[in-house]
């Protein structure tokens, strides 16, 4: 599996370095293809202030503390840092310390 993980690494910068020295060659193509416009439509119609402002809202609103994983007793908490089960409602993991 690490073996497919490096040649992961390797093509992709060798994909990234190609795709920046051709990069105004490919902003054309995409330009031709219409994608430009597209882009600029969506952006026009989509991303107004009141869309971006609910996005930021829902992101703050988000949970960070504790992962739940499903497992064969329903939902469980897990410690952020050891994932360790946390028991009841105790904001420390009792194996490592920190914070859930």
């Amino acid at each position: 599996m690490r073996f497919w993980n490096k040649k992961l690494v390797v093509v992709s910068a060798v994909v990234t370095v190609v795709l920046l020295t051709n990069f105004l060659v490919l902003a054309d193509w995409l330009d031709r293809l219409g994608v430009v416009g597209w882009a600029r439509f969506v952006r026009e119609e989509y991303a107004t202030g009141t869309a971006i402002a609910v996005i930021v809202a829902l992101l703050i609103l988000l949970p960070t503390s504790g992962r739940r994983v499903g497992g064969q007793r329903g939902w469980v908490r897990r410690c952020p840092v050891c994932e360790h089960e946390l028991d009841g409602r105790g904001r420390y993991c009792a194996v490592c310390g920190s914070r859930a």
